[in-house]
């Protein structure tokens, strides 16, 4: 058998050399790539799945404080199937009192991938603890986090004991769909990379050689005795064609991790959104319908709550249909339809929505609008989502027996009108008004025995009325309420 021997030419030599460099490099940049893009993607999954238990744990507090197993059902069943996990709750004694699969879930190839005894006895004393597991067909996150969680038990004013458990069971199929494609990526670039830099190799080397073979014949012709013999060389920048080549892989790769970042943000915030927005008009419309069948509304007015139902429903069918458009307010893409409103009839609409809660707490509500207030320029459904948060938020921060009003009326600032949401509620510390507009911060403790909220709202109603051309103050004093207002455009920004 022949053997190869190593090529006795400049040329094959520099060929050679180019091409062994070229792909060891290419081997471990991409090796280091793929490893690394591994290393990411799960690490954002287990960061996003403790989010999630967080924001779960958070909600399920309460119900399993209060021994409600009915409703732990009814909180993690949808939760479940829009994240696509298993869901379980463990009670202080280690019992399962409620778990939710999501649709099509196959319990038997998942059978074994749990926490061991000793790990749930780390969870009981206060840690939360993930890990992988991986077997034949099924590579899982697993994630359990103690009732109440470390940030949580922060708010109590006491120690608070562990009262139970909350494990997911998240598939990772989809992050090694991702990681497989981006490692195809990675190598077809790389094929690709190969083969343009072989030919820019051969014509690197060429030009190598070629001025060697040149300055051959320039000392031949010097020896001849012609000292006018010259070399002329045009260098070509070969290896930033290299370069650029490379870094257009490196760009495809930024690309489809930055894309990969974004979708896992919007959707952390499409689940924070639909928690948030879907819950106002599902409890009016659960209000007005039990209010009908336990028979405390006269026949006589239920057409009028029919209709109101009806606009809730309405009101939902809408939210799905811009869901995903909210979630990327801040990327500018949210449609509005804009069209000139009339502000009583606006005003009276956002009110009728929260009449109920109020006179469950036995509250004055008050609608006042100037006879001379124009009409506003804003999108219907938009201009209600952000009176009736200010209202909601007025109604649950007013103790017993108070008051809350909703008055309109011309502003001092041209062409706007200012919608004021006032209550004789607990108010709001001056260092905390500046943030209470920030995304998921939360004032519970300063607000009293106010309920939980996600913290969404006000941050919602900012964004919301700043898109359009609004503007949002509040003006409050502890123990003396808070009055939240918003100035509207008359006319297309």
């Amino acid at each position: 058998m022949k053997i190869l021997s190593a090529p006795k030419s400049i040329f094959g030599k520099l060929i050679v050399s180019f091409l062994i460099v070229i792909i060891i490099t290419l081997v471990s940049v991409g090796g280091m790539l793929s490893y690394l893009m591994e290393k990411y993607f799960y690490g954002m999954r287990e960061w996003q799945v403790k989010q999630q238990a967080e924001t779960m744990a958070s909600l399920l507090y309460d119900s399993l404080d209060e021994n409600n197993m009915e409703q732990l059902s009814e909180i993690i069943t949808p939760l479940a199937q829009s994240l696509d996990m298993k869901i379980r709750v463990l009670d202080a004694d280690g019992k399962v009192v409620a778990s939710a699969f999501p649709r099509g879930w196959d319990n038997s190839r998942v059978e074994g991938f749990d926490f061991e005894r000793q790990e749930i006895e780390q969870v009981y004393k206060g840690n939360a603890l993930t890990k992988k597991a991986f077997g034949p067909g099924a590579k899982r996150l697993l994630l359990a986090m103690p009732l109440p969680f470390p940030e949580m038990a922060e708010d109590f004013e006491s120690p608070q004991e562990i009262i139970g458990i909350i494990t997911l069971d998240s598939p990772l199929k989809g992050i090694e769909d991702t990681v497989t494609h981006l490692s195809k990526l990675i190598l077809y670039s790389g094929a690709a990379a190969i083969l343009i830099s072989g030919f820019i190799a051969f014509s690197l080397s060429q030009k190598i050689a070629g001025p060697l073979r040149a300055m051959n014949r320039s000392a031949r012709e010097i020896a001849e005795g012609n000292f006018k013999s010259r070399i002329e060389v045009k260098p070509d920048d070969e290896i930033g064609q290299i370069a650029n080549t490379f870094n257009y892989a490196a760009a495809e790769i930024e690309k489809t991790v930055a894309e990969q970042k974004k979708l896992a943000v919007l959707r952390k915030n499409l689940l924070d959104n639909v928690s948030h927005d879907f819950r106002t008009p599902l409890s009016a419309i659960r209000g007005y319908s039990e209010l009908m069948l336990d028979g405390l509304l006269p026949p006589q007015d239920h057409n009028k709550y029919l209709g109101l139902i009806l606009d809730n429903t309405k009101h939902l069918g809408r939210l799905l249909q811009d869901l995903m458009e909210l979630s990327s307010i801040e990327g500018g893409h949210l449609v509005l339809r804009s069209e000139y409103l009339d502000v009583h009839n606006t005003a009276k609409r956002s009110l009728n929505n929260i009449l109920t809660q109020a006179e469950s707490k036995d509250l004055q509500v008050h609608l006042q609008v100037s006879e001379q207030t124009p009409q506003i320029y804003a999108d219907q459904d938009r201009m209600n989502q952000i009176l009736i948060n200010l209202l909601e938020n007025a109604v649950q921060y007013t103790p017993a027996g108070g008051r809350v009003w909703l008055k309109s009326y011309p502003s001092s600032e041209k062409d706007m009108v200012v919608f004021e949401v006032g209550d004789t509620g607990i108010g709001i510390s001056k260092e905390e008004q500046d943030r209470i507009w920030e995304r998921f911060y939360k004032v519970d403790k300063a607000r009293g025995n106010a309920k939980r909220s996600s913290g969404l709202g006000l941050a919602i109603t900012k964004q919301l009325v700043e898109l359009q051309g609004g503007i949002t103050e509040v003006e409050s004093s502890l123990g003396q309420g808070s009055i939240f207002k918003v100035s509207m455009p008359t006319q297309p920004i």
